[in-house]
């Protein structure tokens, strides 16, 4: 492999060296992203279920108004 140009030693010490990155990137780094992503898919879930349960009550409170403007005023005269 020398007369390829190619160091035996260089390679498997280049081997470890990735090996020991893709480690640590792995643990420091991905799986606290992909729970810090997980987390914010529940809060966006969340909110959107919020989201309908607000329209809803909306669309109830509406018709309630229209309820109450339509009713007859009693005006007592006193």
């Amino acid at each position: 492999m020398e007369k390829l140009g190619i160091n035996p030693v260089l390679i498997i010490t280049q081997i470890i060296n990735f090996l020991i990155v893709f480690f640590l990137l792995t643990k420091l780094l991905y799986k606290p992203i992909l729970a810090m992503l997980e987390k914010r898919k529940q809060q966006v879930v969340a909110t959107n279920e919020l989201q309908v349960h607000l329209e809803q009550e909306k669309g109830h409170m509406q018709e309630e108004k229209k309820k109450i403007i339509k009713e007859p005023k009693s005006v007592s005269n006193k």
